[in-house]
């Protein structure tokens, strides 16, 4: 199958989609169009002019007052809505990130994908593409007691702060 990407950063350019994924549907535009630090960008695959899979991008500026692409991210949440199940769902999400890695290469500094759901999907389009993974680990502790934060970590957790702060990783406790 011959597939081919387009990209609109205008909601009236957009063609009929169907509303499958909450993060990825098309009314993303009147939320996020009239910030001005906001560009937002849909990426559609299309299979003989049917749109089969779409994807929505923000590009924000991380500081207001500075411009230029060192002060620029785009960020994508979720999956991409598929219109279609019977096509190679792997294969469209690497043309995908390929386009949007081309799209805004020298316009911003980084691009954050954010919960994935299935740590596999994507793989080879995110390392194809020079993505790599960014773990995060947040422990919260109750406000109503005082207690050691250290005392309440179960021995794996304490492991992987460990294994963190080996790695150059600062471990800061916010107290109030």
């Amino acid at each position: 199958m011959e597939y081919q990407v387009k990209i609109y950063g205008k909601k009236e350019d957009l063609p009929p989609l169907n509303d499958v994924k909450f993060f990825h549907y098309v009314s993303s535009f009147d939320w996020n169009q009239n910030i001005s630090f906001y560009r937002p960008m849909m990426l559609i695959v299309f299979c003989d002019e049917k749109p089969i899979a779409s994807m929505f991008a923000l590009i924000m500026r991380i500081n207001r007052l500075m411009y230029g692409s060192v002060f620029k991210r785009c960020y994508i949440s979720q999956q991409p809505s598929f219109y279609e199940e019977n096509v190679n769902k792997i294969e469209i999400f690497n043309l995908l990130i390929s386009s949007l890695v081309k799209e805004v290469e020298n316009k911003v500094f980084f691009i954050e994908y954010r919960n994935l759901n299935d740590a596999v999907f994507g793989y080879k389009g995110f390392r194809e593409n020079g993505f790599y993974s960014a773990k995060w680990i947040n422990v919260r502790n109750s406000l109503q007691r005082k207690r050691k934060i250290w005392d309440q970590l179960s021995s794996t957790r304490k492991n992987q702060v460990n294994k963190a702060r080996r790695k150059g990783v600062v471990v800061e406790e916010l107290t109030s």
